[in-house]
C-alpha cells in the first residue's frame, strides 16, 4: 500500500516540528512525505532533506504558500495532485505520535479493501484525556466501526485523519473537492465527517 504522510507547518521551520521530530524517531518507514510551509515565512528544508535516514522515507515532497491557505485548499492540493497514494494521512505540526501510531493504524483494520477513512484518538499527552474522536457527543472508548445508516454521527479533527483511495473516489460522484473549500479551519473535518452521512462508508476509530 503506498502510503502519503502530509505535514501542514505553520510559522514553524521544519526542525521545531513536533511531528516530524516524532515521525523520524518512529520505526514506521517506506512512506512517502510531503511537508507544506504554510507561511508566512520561507523556510529552508533543504537541511532536513539531507538528513533524513536513509530507506526511511520512498519520496520526501515540499510545498510552500506563504499567503496561509486554508486548510481545506492544503488537505484537497494534497489529495488531488499525489493519486498515486492509497491512503493520506493528514497531520499537523504540532502532534506527538506515538510508538504505536502506524501499527495501530495498520492492525485495528481486518482489510484495507474494506475502509474508507481511520480516525486515530486524539489524546491530551499531558493528561492522558482522549478528546477525539466523539459519538453522540462522547469520547469513543473502544474500537468502533461506523455505519452510515446510523442515527448518531461522530465527528473528529482533521489532523490524524487516514483517508484512503476508495473515499475519494465515492466523494467524486457527489462534491469537486473532498474538503470544503467554503470553511477556512475549524469547520473543515466536521463538513466532512456530516457529508458522509450521505455516502456508504466504512470509517474506523
Amino acid at each position: 500500500m503506498n502510503t502519503l504522510i502530509a505535514i501542514i507547518l505553520y510559522n514553524k521551520e521544519i526542525e521545531n516540528s513536533l511531528t516530524i521530530n516524532s515521525l523520524l524517531n518512529n520505526s514506521y518507514q517506506n512512506y512517502d512525505l510531503v511537508v507544506i510551509n504554510n507561511g508566512p515565512n520561507r523556510i529552508n528544508y533543504k537541511i532536513f532533506e539531507e538528513a533524513i535516514p536513509q530507506g526511511k522515507i520512498k519520496n520526501f515532497f515540499f510545498e510552500e504558500f506563504l499567503d496561509n491557505k486554508p486548510l481545506s485548499f492544503l488537505y484537497n492540493e494534497v489529495i488531488n495532485k499525489y493519486q498515486n497514494a492509497d491512503r493520506f494521512i493528514l497531520l499537523d505540526d504540532d502532534s506527538l505520535l506515538d510508538a504505536n501510531f502506524f501499527f495501530d493504524i495498520d492492525s485495528n483494520i481486518p482489510s484495507e479493501n474494506e475502509v474508507d477513512l481511520q480516525v486515530p484518538k486524539i489524546i491530551d499527552n499531558k493528561t492522558g484525556i482522549e478528546f477525539y474522536p466523539r459519538y453522540n457527543g462522547m469520547p469513543v472508548e473502544e474500537q468502533y466501526q461506523h455505519n452510515s445508516k446510523e442515527k448518531y454521527f461522530f465527528y473528529s479533527i482533521g489532523s490524524g485523519l487516514v483517508i484512503y483511495k476508495s473515499l475519494v473516489d465515492k466523494m467524486k460522484d457527489f462534491y469537486p473537492d473532498l474538503f470544503d473549500t467554503r470553511f477556512a479551519l475549524y469547520g473543515v473535518d466536521v463538513s466532512l465527517l456530516e457529508e458522509l452521512k450521505r455516502l456508504r462508508v466504512t470509517v474506523f476509530a
